[in-house]
């Protein structure tokens, strides 16, 4: 019997991993069961990369249309011609992308008249489109759609939306495990095993919750005792000159106020794996999510290394911590709540390893890889009736 095929619709498949959706699809590929599909994979010209992934992986063809591991305007048009081929040589299409209207709009009518099934993975919806049934058909294009929150869920099941499912976004709990602190990266950083370190994987300016997180350091260094061995690690990427204006604002700030030895300033850092396994807390304070995923992987990633977390009270958020049993709320326009929040984790041992531990566990139980790919190969056996 000939294997269905499975052609997965992302970003550019090859390191380096730094896209939520791209990385989650490599991830579902390589733990698929090697006997029920043949998957194609979109990637690079002349890449390495392709080479040994076959060698490892031979039910995966690498299908090389893009000319960079980027996806810039050029490589967009390149996914659009892939689409547009009068055979597209696969039985499902697997949509890992965050759906816009003009693109939905034109592989709705591409598909329209295919045998072609289609699968939908939704990271995350906007308010505006949550709340529009209109808008959410327009978008929404698929035979069957996967959520990656509870709280999305539930909204679309309001609207009548059938044939959808929730499935965490996965991880790799080998590479994210929990480890001893790294002297070498410690010493790096300027850092000491002692140091209780507070770690901030998000955005300058997008989700804001840099402001949130200037206050709140300013007032536990001033207002809180216990704080000589308290350290910040700010790890966010400049993604435009408002990021670095603010950047160079926080800077100042900390400087004027005495406590620039207090932060470190990371743009970028690859192994992140060890960057969670110094640290002792990650917060995400974020006043808005502003297009970010439903359940951002930084969280999910740092809770595998058994770290609590404190998160704004936004829907989404207060899904990971649970009723405060995985990590605590914070209010989301309120430093004095985080920093209360933040100096009773250092100072409460007890129930900061209660809530490390049951993170730890949480994150086994929901966002293991292998179940996540386990759950995505019953939706492709249920589409493609196999």
């Amino acid at each position: 019997m000939t294997k269905k095929k499975i052609l997965f619709f992302t970003r550019p498949i090859i390191p380096p991993w730094d896209e939520a959706s791209k990385n989650l699809a490599f991830d579902i590929i390589t733990n698929l069961p090697k006997n029920n599909f043949e998957t194609k994979i979109l990637t690079p010209k002349k890449s390495s990369f392709n080479k040994k992934l076959i060698k490892k992986f031979t039910y995966i063809q690498p299908e090389e249309i893009f000319k960079s591991a980027n996806l810039n305007f050029f490589g967009k048009i390149k996914l659009i011609k892939r689409l547009f081929r009068f055979n597209l040589k696969t039985d499902l299409i697997h949509f890992l992308f965050t759906p816009r209207p003009l693109t939905s709009w034109l592989f709705r009518i591409r598909l329209k008249l295919s045998k072609v099934k289609t699968l939908q993975t939704i990271a995350t919806l906007s308010k505006k489109n949550l709340k529009n049934n209109k808008k959410l058909k327009k978008i929404l294009f698929a035979d069957f759609i996967i959520v990656q929150s509870k709280s999305t869920f539930k909204k679309l099941k309001k609207q009548g939306l059938e044939n959808i499912k929730l499935i965490y976004p996965g991880i790799n709990l080998k590479k994210y495990q929990p480890k001893t602190k790294n002297s070498a990266l410690l010493k790096k950083l300027k850092l000491q095993k002692n140091d209780f370190i507070v770690l901030y994987t998000g955005e300058y300016t997008r989700l804001k919750a840099i402001d949130n997180i200037l206050e709140a350091l300013k007032i536990l260094f001033k207002d809180y005792s216990e704080t000589a061995n308290l350290k910040f690690i700010i790890a966010c990427r400049i993604k435009s000159k408002a990021d670095q204006k603010k950047k160079q604002e926080f800077i100042e700030t900390l400087n004027k106020e005495k406590l620039l030895d207090k932060v470190v300033f990371l743009d970028t850092f690859k192994k992140m794996d060890q960057l969670y396994n110094i640290s002792d807390l990650n917060i995400f304070p974020v006043r808005e999510m502003a297009g970010k995923f439903d359940i951002p992987l930084t969280l999910v990633e740092s809770m595998a290394c058994r770290k609590p977390i404190i998160v704004s009270k936004l829907k989404n958020l207060k899904e990971l911590v649970g009723k405060d049993n995985y990590g605590l709320t914070c209010k989301t326009k309120d430093p004095k709540d985080l920093a209360k929040k933040i100096h009773l984790l250092k100072t409460n041992k007890k129930l900061y390893n209660k809530l490390a531990k049951n993170a730890l566990e949480f994150i086994k139980k929901n966002f293991d890889v292998k179940k996540t790919a386990k759950e995505y190969n019953k939706i492709y056996k249920k589409i493609l009736n196999v």
